[in-house]
């Protein structure tokens, strides 16, 4: 099953739309792909504001956003998990990545982080 950009971008909007503003003090927002998940924890004290920083990545970073989509590999996941890490730099929001239902992709992504800190 693939995913669409728009329909990432669109059921975000419905989430933040139909959520109470505090929703991001107790939980976080977990984007999913094919095989990755996303996940964007606010740290902040200003729940209002972060829910109007997820509205704009939902409505204007469509690059972002494809490149997510586009993401198989531990390498392009971590190379998009850090262009929304920098989206998300003064936003407190801090991003993390986890494989979706697949123990190898995990332990390939952790290999892939070990590695890079090391070469």
């Amino acid at each position: 099953m693939k995913v669409k950009v728009s329909e990432i971008s669109s059921r975000l909007l419905d989430f933040v739309d139909n959520s109470p503003d505090n929703i991001l003090e107790t939980d976080a927002i977990v984007l999913s792909n094919e095989r990755w998940n996303l996940h964007l924890d606010y740290t902040g004290n200003n729940p209002v504001r972060a829910l109007e920083s997820i509205r704009i990545l939902a409505n204007y970073k469509k690059k972002l956003m494809k490149n997510f989509v586009a993401s198989e590999t531990p390498g392009q996941i971590l190379n998009t998990a850090r262009d929304f890490a920098d989206y998300f730099a003064h936003r407190e929001f801090t991003v993390s990545v986890s494989a979706k239902n697949n123990f190898l992709w995990g332990v390939a992504l952790r290999a892939h982080i070990f590695l890079a800190r090391f070469l």
